[in-house]
């Protein structure tokens, strides 16, 4: 999408491409025997809903709708969640926004608001006052979030709209108005398309349209009909064709490519906004993706204009005078918040399964914040930590701190690779010079670098600026959180302390540290400075046995072992698990003294961060 671009603006231009099902999906992955509503997962699993949007997103969709379709009090009173309305509904936004931000893609995030889920007075029990507060808590839950705009979907009811329209109206959105239309081109209470599309535009709606209840094919006549109507855009989401039940489960018989060839359809009947509802997958939308045509929407100049423009608040798109989102990682940093990252290293050949299953099974556990993305650990030949650090936050959703060792590359490739992992949402760096490659290890070891650590973190300082390498400017800012190296416990402290004013005058948000077994010689550095000046992540790597900790203490460069932990580790009857209870220890020693833990795992054991962090004292 263009820069500087209204969601109105959007339309007029081209097709958008919605998601599919958040029900259907989120059932497969996260609620196969679940009871709670499929909207308590921002809660309870915001990692399955923030790994839907990101499949939706890897399919094509340019705007996704939030996990908040049924988020409103009289629905959530029949699971006793009324409190958590609000809740739910930011959490709802904030899931997806994170996606957006852990793709890199520049993607509409919709407020999904469905029916209040009982009739309204005079044919049910529920008065228009109460109907009104419903959606209106709602709607500023999802506007306070961030929403983008609003959906109304799955109406059956223009009264129950109209008060839907209000409450987005009343909270500043352009919202898109939905009903759902049966076989006999009604909805449940008698409206017919064309009457519908009208009334919904009186009302302010950026786009009208229809979804859910039928399959693709139905769809194309009620968008012709409503085309006929109105002078705004259309859109159109409709099921996997008709529900069917097989063995105890209820499945969608449109295929993909069938879908695909009727969303055709309906952009050559005017829908300008296409997607999928019930039974649509992230299968169906990358089919969909590949076969609506892009072209500027058609004008109407024959019908009277009758638009209303609700909002001038603008998506998450590049501007000269936009600033980017921080990542959740800088903010967690910001609010002093502890945590905790592992380091992993890339594969030594193109798959990277094996890492992934991995780490699937540490994010469901929950303890990590961050994966640190090695780069070239030893100078060894691996896949480009851009390249892993892009695989697990699209494929796992978890924020990625990427590494960059400046040996082997120059302000070009530097450039490059910066620009790169912005626009794929990889915007937590550490800058390290690196190791320096062994002979036999390539042909030729010669490593051409001019780059330090200040010059990366000052051209990233830079381009947080705006300003690119050259000091022309680039099309908006960027918003790197930039991490240096530091060891607290060094040999010549004063030449460490003087590089490390050199990286905060660069612009330093972070640091991390080598490996540490001396808590005392630590918090002696940080009484130094009267505390750290930013936060410092302390590293952490559990001994393993006499022969792993001699070896460390000997021949890795900046590592230093206290005697009484050489003695305590040499004596033990079980090293290892005396090893994990002195890194423990020593976090619990800095807690008061450093803002994270930066865990590297014992020979890639990744799974032992679980365990390191069972009995964890650290807040």
């Amino acid at each position: 999408m263009p820069d500087n671009t209204s969601f109105n603006e959007s339309l007029e231009k081209g097709t958008i491409l919605g998601d599919g099902a958040m029900g259907t999906l989120l059932y497969q992955m996260a609620m196969k025997h679940d009871t709670k509503p499929v909207e308590e997962l921002c809660l309870s699993r915001p990692d399955s809903v923030r790994l839907a949007h990101i499949e939706y997103i890897r399919s094509g969709a340019t705007m996704i709708q939030t996990n908040t379709f049924a988020a409103n009090r009289n629905k959530l009173a029949s699971y006793g969640m009324t409190d958590s309305t609000s809740l739910i509904n930011k959490a709802g936004i904030e899931i997806a926004k994170e996606a957006r931000r852990l793709t890199g893609q520049q993607v509409w995030i919709a407020g999904s608001v469905g029916p209040i889920g009982r009739h309204l007075e005079p044919i049910g029990t529920v008065s228009l006052v109460s109907a009104r507060k419903f959606f209106q808590e709602q709607v500023d839950a999802l506007a306070e979030g961030g929403a983008d705009l609003i959906i109304l979907e799955t109406f059956s009811d223009l009264r129950e709209v109209e008060l839907a329209a209000t409450a987005a109206t009343s909270a500043c959105l352009p919202f898109i108005a939905q009903m759902a239309f049966g076989h006999d081109g009604l909805t449940s209470l008698g409206h017919s398309p064309g009457e519908a599309a009208a009334a919904m535009e009186s009302m302010g709606a950026a786009v009208v349209g229809c979804n859910c209840s039928v399959g693709a094919a139905p769809m194309v006549s009620t968008v012709s009909q409503m085309l006929s109507r109105v002078s705004i855009p259309i859109s159109a989401q409709p099921n996997a064709g008709f529900p069917t039940m097989h063995q105890g489960r209820t499945v969608f018989g449109s295929s993909p490519e069938y879908m695909a060839s009727q969303a055709t359809r309906l952009v050559d009947a005017g829908a300008s906004l296409v997607g999928g509802c019930c039974g649509t997958s992230p299968t169906h939308i990358a089919a969909i993706r590949d076969s609506i045509p892009t072209r500027a929407r058609p004008k109407k100049d024959q019908l009277p204009s009758r638009r209303i423009t609700i909002s001038t608040r603008e998506p998450f798109l590049s501007s000269d005078n936009e600033i980017p989102e921080p990542s959740t990682f800088s903010t967690k940093l910001k609010e002093h918040k502890k945590v905790i990252t592992m380091e992993v290293d890339p594969p030594r050949g193109f798959r990277a399964s094996s890492e992934l299953s991995q780490l699937e099974q540490i994010r469901n556990a929950g303890v990590l914040d961050a994966i640190n993305i090695a780069d070239n650990p030893r100078a060894q030949r691996r896949m480009s930590p851009l390249a892993m650090a892009t695989l697990v936050q699209n494929r796992l959703g978890m924020e990625t701190i990427m590494h960059l060792a400046l040996r082997h590359r120059n302000y070009a490739s530097l450039h490059s690779d910066l620009i790169g992992a912005h626009a794929l949402g990889i915007q937590n760096i550490f800058t390290v010079m690196g190791d320096k490659p062994r002979f036999d290890n390539y042909v030729n070891p010669y490593t051409p670098s001019n780059l330090t650590t200040t010059g990366a973190l000052n051209l990233m300082k830079s381009f947080n600026g705006g300003l690119d390498l050259s000091g022309e400017p680039l099309e908006s800012p960027t918003a790197f959180l930039k991490g240096a190296s530091f060891n607290p416990t060094a040999k010549d402290p004063d030449r460490e302390f003087r590089l490390l004013e050199s990286k905060l005058e660069a612009g330093a948000d972070f640091l991390l540290t080598q490996p540490v077994y001396d808590s005392a010689a630590v918090q002696k550095t940080a009484q130094k400075f009267g505390g750290f000046p930013i936060p410092v992540l302390i590293g952490i790597l559990p001994l393993r046995s006499k022969r792993n900790a001699e070896f460390l203490q000997n021949e890795v460069p900046g590592i230093s072992i206290p005697p009484e932990i050489m003695e305590a580790i040499s004596s033990s009857s079980d090293p290892r698990r005396t090893g994990m209870d002195i890194s423990r220890r020593i976090v619990t020693e800095l807690s008061d003294t450093v803002s994270g833990v930066y865990y590297m795992a014992p020979f890639r054991r990744y799974e032992s961060i679980i365990e390191f962090t069972e009995s964890l004292d650290f807040a």
